[in-house]
């Protein structure tokens, strides 16, 4: 009897759910093609675009974020074996040794870029994959210009405020100082 019970209670919500926070299942199925042909549209021959996330998944949800990966071809992460080489690929590989679990080091293997290079920092003899205070950077003025474009003045400067904080170099950053 409880088993009963639950399953049509499990089976009332996902109706409402359903029909009135994440849609149909066709309307689901829509969601997914179009990020789909967008992704497609996006991607070149030197990286490829994937929208992830929940929106990714075919869900709107109130409040969410739209989330875009992009996945550069020429360089190659691997955890375990090594790939054939091909001398244009920039190869990282996966440090796992005194991180927190669910997160990795990337450790540089292989590089003809400068500008890989320069991203690295040295640790015991390894280069490790930093983040680049400027990509940082200018990510938050881009995302900046989109709440300005959107009309949330608000948040569009508090986004042009962190980009400064990060990068408060007054050449590099003249965008961030422009639109506040």
């Amino acid at each position: 009897m409880a088993d009963i019970i639950t399953s049509n209670i499990s089976l009332a919500l996902y109706h409402y759910l359903c029909h009135n926070i994440v849609g149909t299942e066709e309307h689901v199925k829509t969601i997914r093609l179009m990020n789909t042909v967008r992704d497609n549209l996006s991607s070149s021959k030197s990286f490829t675009c994937i929208t992830s996330g929940s929106y990714g998944e075919g869900l709107e949800m109130r409040g969410s974020d739209l989330d875009i990966m992009q996945v550069i071809k020429s360089i190659k992460v691997d955890a375990d074996k090594q790939p054939d080489f091909n001398p244009s690929i920039t190869y990282l590989s996966m440090d796992t040794d005194d991180v927190k679990p669910g997160f990795t080091q990337l450790r540089l293997e292989y590089s003809r870029s400068q500008y890989d290079l320069e991203c690295c920092e040295e640790h015991n003899g390894e280069r490790y994959l930093m983040p680049d205070l400027k990509c940082i950077a200018e990510a938050y003025t881009l995302l900046g210009i989109a709440l300005q474009l959107f009309g949330d003045k608000e948040s569009a400067t508090q986004a042009f405020l962190q980009s400064l904080a990060i990068f408060p170099d007054e050449t590099y950053n003249s965008a961030a100082r422009r639109l506040l």
